[in-house]
């Protein structure tokens, strides 16, 4: 499960795992980078693990970030899927998962917002060339 808080005036993005379908669960993991902005979004993958996506904030605007978090709870890396505005309108992203791929779709702002989908590499997280 992953969830955005501000409690205690800290913004944070936390998973917890459950290795019996949600019976019990672990200690909470911090996966933001000290500038959430929240729309958390969370998938398990095939391969073992999870993938979280979240918005960071940065200078003026924000970015779309991933990472993995392993089955033991080990964070791995944080990789940039692309920049996006820091506006409510920018949405919340989707994780979907294909036999190659993990898609992340969110809403790119202009005159007319379009839904916007980047693959990933699965096992690393990094985006795929199109």
């Amino acid at each position: 499960i992953v969830w955005y808080t501000e409690a205690e005036a800290t913004p944070r993005v936390w998973a917890a795992l459950s290795a019996d379908g949600g019976l019990t669960w672990g200690p909470k993991i911090q996966i933001d980078q000290g500038d959430p902005l929240g729309r958390a979004e969370g998938i398990a993958l095939t391969n073992g693990g999870t993938a979280v996506v979240w918005l960071e904030g940065r200078d003026e605007g924000a970015d779309w970030r991933v990472r993995r978090i392993e089955t033991n709870g080990t964070l791995g890396p944080v990789h940039r899927v692309t920049g996006a505005s820091r506006s409510r309108s920018t949405g919340f992203p989707r994780l979907a998962l294909t036999d190659r791929d993990l898609l992340v779709a969110w809403t790119r702002q202009g005159d007319v917002p379009q839904v916007i989908v980047t693959r990933l590499d699965p096992l690393t997280l990094i985006p795929q060339p199109e």
